[in-house]
């Protein structure tokens, strides 16, 4: 298990530093314990590129998109029961944000000729529409290989 206050004095920090990406600030208690804790876990990992700190939309193309964070599998089962919920309210609680400016999260223009197309689907996105994915890490330390869903809102 990895200990909670020291994962929540560095995201203290990340957070103090800018490490928010403009994710709003007003979630819920639990999101707001899971958001810090994602950004303690991915601070771990020094090379690893800042796109995995902000959840994405992956599927954006398909009639069921999801918002997804990425974790690595020593840190995913290092984690307690509790810390996996409050990570899993943060993933599930981005689904309304996501909403907003779905083109934010998927990382294609907004004037890209398939956005109209993103936008649709995004919308139809619901409350479960949500995965933690875990993997090992890969490129050297910049990525985390998607080898598994191991928590999802369906």
């Amino acid at each position: 298990m990895i200990p909670t206050r020291r994962l929540l004095c560095v995201a203290s920090f990340i957070l103090m530093a800018g490490g928010s990406q403009g994710i709003s600030q007003t979630l819920p208690s639990a999101a707001q314990r899971g958001k810090a804790l994602h950004l303690a876990l991915l601070a771990r990992h020094k090379g690893l590129d800042r796109t995995y700190r902000t959840p994405n939309i992956e599927g954006a193309m398909t009639p069921d998109p999801v918002c997804v964070i990425h974790l690595t599998v020593d840190d995913w089962s290092g984690l307690a029961p509790a810390q996996k919920r409050d990570l899993a309210d943060y993933i599930s609680s981005m689904v309304a944000v996501m909403k907003t400016d779905p083109m934010k999260y998927t990382g294609i223009p907004a004037s890209a000729p398939m956005a109209p197309r993103i936008r649709e689907n995004v919308e139809r996105m619901t409350a479960t529409s949500w995965e933690i994915v875990t993997g090992a890490i890969i490129s050297g330390g910049r990525d985390i290989c998607s080898d598994r869903t191991v928590l999802s809102g369906h």
